[in-house]
């Protein structure tokens, strides 16, 4: 038996390891991560060891990345080892020697450790009574506000009515089971309502009605949509645990015909978040999401995927611009950086961003809208509004992987609109992937009547010539993509 202790940081973690003996066998400074320790300790816990950490506020999930190693944890209360330890110089490395030294002996004065269970619902408690304060201390400030108006609301004025409060008191027989008796936890660990009730979907048409009809809301924009899990509640009596799986939909359109009935012109917007859709719910919204995109390229194709699935003149949403270029994909510092609007508008998607104003520092700069930001915004919003693709006739001319260079046609109202984009070449530096090059060739431009058409490139106000169709071809030069107009000659 090996014995290791460990000064754990945020960062980074002092390990020092002895043997039965008590003789040093390993000391080392890793990253307080998953593969930090398996560097520092896998050899030794294959061999059989034990770890002592002090009690602090990583020390739960210390512990977790250590018992996935297969290590033994002691946690330690930190004001006794100081008491026990007090004479020793105090260094990152000298404290893990000490509990090492400690853990050996059978000496280390040790705290409970609470179950994963305790653990979320000290979590959840926790946070409920930061939300109740918080609340509170919102309308104490809004009575306190309206009193210097000579206002005085009811005692119950913020008292809420039906919705949650409601539903948490009365209503949980609605929540999905899991076969152990438990909420079941769909994406992102949320409990939700089983869609196959009745009662549930009676429910979010009451939802919905409140919000578009008693407070105007003029759509939705439904996000994380995944799916539910099996229901197992016995009060439900399904036929099947994957009864709640099948109604899901149900609940969606019940959203959809409740807004378009209350609001014709409404937009119900459905995400399902870096996945594909679900059959479930395509069928009821107005306007589908590339979903999180990674890049430019998956903007595009995604749009094409949709158009296929809804029709050639679904809207689709490109997601914000800001996703056409990421760097530090999947960390805790992603930064989204995009400026590419051509690939949204050049495909037939709706233009979106994400920004902040007014500056608000440092965290948000790479969000800000500032004035060289909004001139570009500007630029591709005004065109976009111009041409309106997103209304256009999607047409099917060109294949991934066959044509080059990656082609999109577009045909509204007499005219034609062409989109041609220049392969992206994978990059080593700054974070990014990949990054687009210049391409040079001769384009096909194809589903054209058989007649004369002036080509323009929309985007930077240059005339191309003339072509005749019903394919044409022509010469062109260009850095990341080219967006083209052809207009017959004869409506000039």
């Amino acid at each position: 038996m090996f014995y290791a202790g460990i000064d754990a940081h945020m960062k980074s973690s002092s390990i020092y390891i002895l043997d039965g003996q008590g003789r040093k066998v390993s000391s080392s400074k890793v990253m307080t991560s998953a593969e930090g320790f398996a560097s520092g300790l896998g050899r030794w816990a294959r061999r059989g060891l034990k770890a002592a950490v002090e009690a602090s506020g990583i020390t739960p999930w210390v512990c977790q990345l250590l018992k996935d190693l297969k290590v033994k944890v002691i946690v330690a209360n930190p004001n006794r080892v100081r008491l026990i330890a007090e004479s020793i110089k105090k260094t990152d490395r000298v404290d893990a020697k000490t509990l090492a030294e400690l853990l050996r002996l059978g000496g280390l004065p040790e705290v409970h450790q609470p179950s994963l269970e305790a653990r979320r619902l000290r979590t959840e408690l926790s946070v409920r009574r930061q939300l109740v304060r918080q609340r509170t201390a919102m309308i104490n400030q809004a009575r306190g506000l309206l009193r210097g108006w000579g206002v005085m609301l009811p005692a119950r004025f913020f008292q809420a009515r039906g919705g949650w409060k409601d539903l948490e008191a009365k209503k949980l027989h609605w929540l999905i089971l899991d076969e152990s008796g438990k909420p079941a936890r769909m994406a992102r660990n949320l409990a939700t309502l089983c869609p196959a009730l009745a009662e549930v979907q009676a429910y979010y048409k009451q939802l919905t009605e409140r919000f578009v009809r008693d407070w105007d809301f003029d759509g939705h924009k439904l996000d994380n949509i995944y799916t539910t899990p099996p229901c197992y509640n016995p009060k439900h009596h399904h036929k099947s645990p994957s009864d709640s799986i099948a109604a899901m939909g149900e609940v969606y359109k019940t959203i959809f015909e409740t807004t378009r009935a209350l609001k014709p012109d409404s937009v119900t917007q459905s995400c399902p978040c870096g996945t594909p859709p679900s059959l479930a719910w395509l069928r009821y919204m107005d306007q589908a999401v590339t979903a999180d995109p990674v890049g430019s390229v998956q903007v595009r194709r995604r749009i094409k995927m949709y158009k296929a699935l809804l029709g050639p003149h679904a809207a689709v949403y490109g997601d914000h611009v800001e996703l056409t270029r990421i760097t530090n994909t999947f960390t805790n510092d992603e930064q989204d950086l995009g400026r590419d609007f051509a690939s949204t508008l050049g495909a037939g998607g709706v233009l979106g961003t994400k920004f902040t104003w007014p500056n608000y520092g440092p965290k948000f700069k790479n969000v800000y809208l500032d004035q060289s930001k909004e001139d570009h915004w500007k630029e591709w919003i005004s065109l976009y509004n111009q041409k309106m693709l997103s209304k256009g006739e999607f047409l099917d001319l060109y294949v991934y992987g066959f044509d080059a260079p990656e082609a999109y046609a577009i045909a509204k109202d007499g005219r034609m609109y062409y989109a041609f984009y220049a392969p992206e070449v994978p990059v080593r530096t700054g974070g990014a992937k990949t990054k687009p090059q210049s391409w040079a060739g001769e384009v096909d431009l194809r589903g054209l009547s058989a007649k004369t058409y002036r080509i323009a490139d929309y985007v930077h106000h240059k005339d191309l010539g003339s072509v005749t169709g019903r394919t044409a071809k022509l010469r062109v030069e260009f850095a990341d993509s080219l967006l083209l107009e052809a207009t017959p000659a004869s409506a000039q």
